[in-house]
């Protein structure tokens, strides 16, 4: 049951955390210059504050409700 629910924190772990970390490198290396990049996160930059705040209330409702 302790592994399993370590895997499962794991996985969860790699796929809010670490998944975007490989996605933005991916786009840098494939041809979208530092400079680009800002540009995008500037105009978008209420959006992505909003996409992570509810990601990590959602996370910390997760965690409520499974009492861990």
């Amino acid at each position: 049951m302790l592994r399993a629910k370590a895997i499962y924190y794991l996985l969860m772990y790699n796929l809010f955390f670490i998944l975007p970390l490989v996605f933005v490198f991916l786009v840098a290396y494939f041809g979208i210059s530092s400079q680009k990049m800002s540009e995008i996160m500037k105009r978008k930059l209420g959006i992505v504050k909003l996409a992570t705040a509810c990601l990590f209330f959602g996370l910390a409702s997760l965690l409520i409700l499974l009492k861990v």
